[in-house]
């Protein structure tokens, strides 16, 4: 459900009045406000929120930057100007990747209208900066701008500051991914409960009654759910697990594959589930009660299926993967 809430897009303005409007601030009045903070978390309005005021405040440095320095027609300013009518196009529509790339982008343009001092300065902070970058990225903002400011140039600022801005940009995707995985795990685990819990027993009764054999294929929809929790455990395990510099793999990011692995949680834990009927598996049981003991070990055990389940098919994937060319970009 909050991904059809966060798919609603507010009407676009057109690019001719964008451009007039930008200047004189009135596209401010066609962008609606983030909403309050108590419901900020159910319709996405944090990261609207975020996006919107470094909007505003960009927006007003950018303006300031330009008539301090007399250059409201230099060809930096129309630059930096385009990619902030950018900017509001993707608050618009809600864009918020979209939107911090240009906001970056817009940035990086009034780096142009600055002097040498301030070229300096912001080297300066951006050398500290970059340090906690990967190793390949902080080496290249060193190379470019030097271990002092003697030979800072726009250029080479302008480039390191897109180093760094393309380090966020891949970061802030990794978590936007693990949450639309871990969304898409809760809403097959919804689907799951409602399907197992609710659907299958009514459809049972009403098709055999309540006998042996409706008894019998409700025991093994019961084994199949707790074979998929188990499975959607694990998955978002590994999902929480993934730290946030590495590279997640697009076995992961990818929508099918999360679904395939928790539904063969549910596979393995039937699998289970027969293994301990047929005896293969021989687990001891206390003498008392052991009717209720009998359910309790057939769910913990699809359980553990499950989770062992998708383990093993994230094991598969990851040796099959081991042959894949290594992308070194992020």
């Amino acid at each position: 459900m909050c991904f059809v809430l966060l798919s609603f897009q507010i009407p676009r303005i057109g690019v001719a009045e964008m451009t007039n409007d930008v200047k004189n601030g009135s596209e401010l009045t066609e962008l609606s406000r983030p909403w309050k903070q108590r419901r900020a978390w159910f319709w996405g309005e944090i990261a609207y929120g975020r996006l919107f005021r470094e909007y505003e405040g960009t927006r007003t440095e950018i303006y300031s930057l330009a008539e301090r320095k007399k250059q409201g027609n230099a060809d930096w300013f129309k630059l930096a100007e385009s990619h902030l009518g950018n900017v509001a196009r993707s608050l618009q529509c809600r864009d918020i990747e979209g939107g911090w790339s240009e906001l970056h982008a817009s940035r990086r343009a009034a780096v142009l209208g600055l002097n040498a001092d301030e070229l300096k300065n912001r080297a300066t902070v951006l050398r500290e900066e970059c340090r906690k970058l990967s190793t390949w990225r902080a080496t290249a903002v060193m190379k470019l701008l030097g271990s002092d400011n003697s030979m800072v140039s726009a250029d080479c600022l302008i480039l390191s500051m897109e180093i760094r801005d393309e380090d966020a940009a891949n970061r802030y995707h990794k978590i936007w991914l693990q949450g639309e995985q871990l969304g898409l795990l809760c809403l097959l685990v919804a689907m799951a409960l409602l399907l197992f819990l609710l659907i299958v027993p009514v459809v049972l009764l009403w098709r055999f009654g309540w006998n042996a054999d409706a008894a019998g294929y409700f025991a093994v929809a019961q084994v199949a759910l707790f074979g998929i929790l188990g499975a959607a455990f694990s998955a978002a395990q590994s999902l929480i697990g993934f730290p946030s510099n590495a590279r997640i793999p697009e076995r992961v990011a990818n929508q099918f594959v999360t679904v395939s692995r928790t539904v063969f949680g549910g596979i393995s834990a039937v699998a289970g589930y027969e293994f301990l009927q047929s005896g293969i598996i021989q687990i001891p049981l206390s003498s008392l009660n052991k009717g209720c003991a009998n359910i309790s070990l057939a769910l913990a055990t699809a359980f553990i299926f499950g989770y062992a389940g998708e383990r093993l098919v994230a094991k598969v994937a990851n040796t099959v993967a081991k042959g894949e060319p290594k992308d070194t970009s992020s």
